[in-house]
């Protein structure tokens, strides 16, 4: 997604399916972004996170609750689409 690596994380999964949540999250090798940065992306945004890791680059997440029945397959869609369009967002915010 616009030309950005990103990986989803399995959590609550059941021998590999029925999962209860995932997380869409991209991360970068860049301690230059400042937490004030970080914060000000936090506090406009209401669904995707930033946070700096432990090392101080710039990660994005974004949690899918699938609990109790899970989700539409257009839903599911939805969500993706819209973490690739925060992630695209994200990157020229942080740059």
């Amino acid at each position: 997604a616009s030309g950005v690596r990103w990986f989803v994380s399995f959590f609550g999964c059941e021998k590999g399916a029925n999962c209860s949540t995932v997380t869409f999250s991209s991360g970068w090798s860049d301690g230059s972004v400042k937490l004030d940065k970080i914060n000000e992306w936090n506090r406009d945004k209401r669904f995707s996170r930033a946070y700096l890791d432990k090392e101080g680059d710039p990660i994005l997440e974004f949690d899918v609750d699938l609990d109790k029945g899970g989700m539409s397959r257009a839903l599911f869609i939805d969500n993706v689409e819209f973490f690739e369009t925060s992630l695209g967002a994200f990157v020229q915010f942080i740059r």
